[in-house]
C-alpha cells in the first residue's frame, strides 16, 4: 500500500515539453538518463506544476468513422442497426459524393478533437462499398 513520503513518489515521470506542447523527453525521475536532466536547462524553463495539480496526456480515438460526425448525437434511444441504416450509412453516401461537404465536415471534426484533447485518431473517411447508392 502506497505512502506518504515513500520512494514510489520519487519515481515520478519527467517530461520535456518543446516549445510546440509535444512531449519529448519522458522517463522516470529515478532513470539515470535524467540524472541531471534540469542542469540542460535555465531557471526560468523548468515549469514546475502547482500542488494537487496533474500533466493530463491528450487522448488517442482508435476507431472513429468521419461521415459519422455530421449526426452525432442523434438517435440515441435507436438500437445500433437501426441507427446505422436510418443515418449513418447515408451520411458516408452523402459524403462520398460531396467533397465540398466532406471538406467542411472533416475540418470540423478534427478542430473538435483537438479542442477536447483527442490529438492521435484512426479515421475512417469514405463510404464503403455496401453503402453507395447504384445508379
Amino acid at each position: 500500500m502506497p505512502q506518504r513520503g515513500a520512494d514510489w513518489l520519487l519515481d515520478l515521470p519527467l517530461p520535456e515539453v518543446s516549445s510546440e506542447g509535444k512531449i519529448v523527453y519522458l522517463s522516470p525521475i529515478s532513470s539515470p538518463a535524467s540524472y541531471g536532466f534540469h542542469l540542460n536547462f535555465k531557471p526560468s524553463e523548468i515549469v514546475r506544476l502547482p500542488r494537487h495539480t496533474f500533466l493530463l496526456p491528450t487522448f488517442t480515438d482508435v476507431h472513429i468513422h468521419a461521415p459519422q460526425y455530421l449526426y452525432a448525437g442523434t438517435g440515441l434511444d435507436l438500437p445500433l442497426m437501426s441507427w446505422l441504416e436510418r443515418y449513418a450509412f447515408r451520411a458516408e453516401t452523402r459524403i462520398d459524393g460531396d467533397t465540398a461537404l466532406a471538406e467542411r465536415v472533416y475540418t470540423r471534426l478534427g478542430q473538435r478533437l483537438l479542442e477536447n484533447g483527442t490529438s492521435a485518431a484512426c479515421v475512417a473517411a469514405y463510404a464503403s462499398p455496401c453503402t453507395r447508392e447504384e445508379g
